[in-house]
């Protein structure tokens, strides 16, 4: 039987030592059906002069013509992308050699099934292993490990999941989706911005199921030139961004104050940006958005006693 094509997606900017890594990654999968397609936004063509001495005739390279933002390189590369499968390589992340091969197989095992996703182990900027404190207190060596075995996700347990307990997964180089799938949930919504893979992923759910492999299967770079670290964890974002997403996918949940609460408890995180940046107008702004944005009372009196004991409990598992 003939292999499906996989499109390894690659958008980058401005980072040719980490993209170099990233793209090798791609080059050494054992899958042989692929492509890699590079959109590239970089101030400067120094990463078009590294392609161009490349001998592989499975990269697909564009280079846009003036600058736009990380969207923009998300959509474009998606554009360019002739795959069945559409696999995401941010440009400063790794995937394990077998990574395609693992998420191609599920995905043809099973036809309901749009998403499939495993935990990424977290690197540092020399690709060692490690285990950096998230939010002050909790140390992480794994990145969206979900469950304790591989697992077929019905679309209402997942989406339930993303309004009211956990993220199942979120960043775009631990997941392997059907091109069809984003073209029926219309690809990105930009008015989530920095979150907006995060609502893609939520988006996925409404119309198909998903599947975990319990084994990391790509890495995740810690840096300072990560979006996440450097504007989520210490800049923040939108403020009400993440009731925006409760407000998305009211009608997917039973529990409307556990949603409410999650959102609360996310939005929470803005707090900690804003005392990294010695930001208290951040801190204060946040609190008043939780206090006007959650409609449920209880939410806000339990709220701080359950960040209370979520960091008792991340401190004993240190």
């Amino acid at each position: 039987m003939q292999q499906p094509l996989v499109s390894i997606c690659i958008p980058t900017h401005n980072r040719l030592s980490f993209f170099k890594q990233a793209l090798k990654s791609a080059q050494r999968q054992t899958y042989n059906t692929i492509e890699i397609v590079i959109s590239d936004n970089s101030d400067d063509n120094t990463t078009q002069k590294y392609v161009t001495t490349l001998k592989d005739e499975r990269i697909k390279y564009y280079r846009s013509a003036s600058r736009h933002d990380f969207l923009f390189n998300f959509d474009k590369v998606e554009q360019l992308a002739n795959g069945k499968y559409i696999k995401y390589l941010l440009d400063d992340d790794l995937l394990k050699p077998d990574c395609v091969s693992k998420m191609v197989q599920v995905l043809e095992q099973y036809p309901k099934v749009g998403v499939v996703m495993a935990p990424l182990k977290i690197i540092d900027e020399k690709g060692m292993s490690i285990q950096p404190r998230f939010y002050f207190f909790r140390k992480m060596k794994y990145l969206y490990k979900y469950l304790n075995q591989d697992s077929y996700i019905k679309k209402e347990k997942i989406m339930n999941d993303f309004l009211t307990t956990i993220y199942p997964c979120c960043v775009p180089t631990g997941i392997m989706f059907r091109k069809s799938l984003f073209h029926s949930v219309k690809g990105f919504d930009k008015t989530f911005k920095e979150i907006s893979d995060l609502e893609l992923c939520m988006n996925f759910a409404t119309k198909m199921d998903f599947y975990y492999i319990n084994e990391f299967l790509s890495f995740w770079r810690y840096s300072h030139f990560s979006a996440t670290i450097s504007v989520v964890h210490k800049i923040g974002i939108e403020l009400d961004i993440y009731y925006k997403l409760v407000h998305k996918y009211f009608l997917y949940t039973t529990s409307h104050q556990k949603a409410y609460f999650f959102a609360s408890k996310r939005t929470v995180l803005n707090v900690l940006a804003g005392v990294r940046s010695k930001n208290p107008t951040l801190v204060f702004e946040t609190l008043r958005t939780i206090l006007y944005n959650d409609p449920y009372v209880l939410n806000k009196i339990i709220l701080p006693f359950n960040l209370f004991f979520e960091v008792i409990k991340s401190l004993l598992l240190i």
